[in-house]
């Protein structure tokens, strides 16, 4: 059953989260509300890109050239991981958009390394879904929670998985309905509309083998994954709106660091070309108010009775 979480600095102190993902921008995406909220909270939190994001798209030409991009974004990652609160961000450079291709010893082995350097109570990364399917996602995920069960004598070490919910309601529905509440004419500037067209659609899909995540131009569908292997998707609906996986065990609540998750995707700004001010608060914490987890280490327990006793 999904629970919620309450933070005390004191108890925070001391603590490691580290989350290991693919490429820059998968650490705000996935899980960026709840690690500037716990290292707001004093816990020492990491992230880790196994690739450098070479394979990306450049959503302004201004920022990043397909040369330079890897550096630009290895500079936007240190950007939102400061936006964030992180004590640490940090890349290395294996192939963006070939991960699922490379022998997962070794990244298993890199994985393990990385555990075994920064004794993290907590580690952060991928489902088997990938978050929105994409390849290389699932083969990080797949070595990180390999590294993970590795260490599971360590029963100190807790693993979640990043989960995106669907929901209902899309972003542009909520702008359209606020833009209509307005009192006054809404003059919308050239660049909203241009960040708009990237930042409308609040459901996260994977495009192709080499792309970053991409706001999709339409409906989610019901269906998890890609390929041969794609099968209808089990939800749970929640009243909020959010549509999760049943395994869902842990929501937290982010919404007084809504503004550091849009800040810091922001900061990504060769992939999201937008002015964080845009958006009307309360419809990005309505959006973007929860993250959710699926906690794979410790496993829970076998209940003994029917009854809450």
């Amino acid at each position: 059953m999904a629970h919620h979480s309450t933070l005390r600095s004191e108890h925070l102190r001391g603590r490691r989260v580290l989350g290991i993902f693919t490429r820059p921008d998968d650490e705000t995406l996935c899980a960026g509300g709840t690690l500037a909220k716990y290292a707001s909270a004093g816990a020492d939190v990491r992230v880790v890109s196994m690739t450098r994001g070479g394979a990306g798209q450049i959503r302004d030409a201004s920022v990043a050239t397909r040369t330079n991009l890897m550096a630009v974004r290895k500079s936007e990652l240190r950007a939102a991981g400061q936006e964030l609160g992180l004590h640490e961000t940090r890349c290395f450079d294996y192939p963006d958009g070939g991960l699922h291709a490379l022998d997962a010893d070794v990244l298993a082995g890199l994985a393990i390394d990385l555990i075994n350097e920064i004794e993290p109570d907590v580690v952060v990364t991928f489902g088997p879904d990938g978050f929105s399917g994409h390849p290389d996602h699932i083969a990080v995920g797949a070595v990180v929670t390999r590294a993970c069960h590795a260490r599971r004598s360590d029963a100190s070490i807790r693993l979640f998985h990043c989960h995106m919910p669907q929901n209902r309601m899309l972003l542009r529905d909520r702008l359209a309905a606020w833009v209509v509440e307005l009192n006054s004419r809404f003059k919308g500037t050239a660049e909203f509309v241009r960040a708009l067209s990237v930042f409308s659609v609040a459901h996260v899909v994977a495009l192709d083998d080499v792309t970053c995540l991409s706001f999709s131009a339409a409906e989610p569908t019901g269906f998890e994954g890609r390929g041969e292997q794609t099968q209808p998707l089990r939800t749970r609906s929640l009243s909020s709106g959010d549509q999760i996986d049943p395994r869902v065990t842990t929501c937290i609540d982010i919404s007084d660091f809504v503004g550091h998750k849009i800040r810091a995707t922001a900061a990504h700004r060769s992939q999201y070309p937008i002015d964080p001010t845009m958006f009307p608060d309360r419809i990005l914490r309505e959006m973007f108010g929860v993250e959710y987890f699926i906690q794979v280490l410790p496993e829970p327990e076998l209940a003994t009775s029917l009854f809450d006793v």
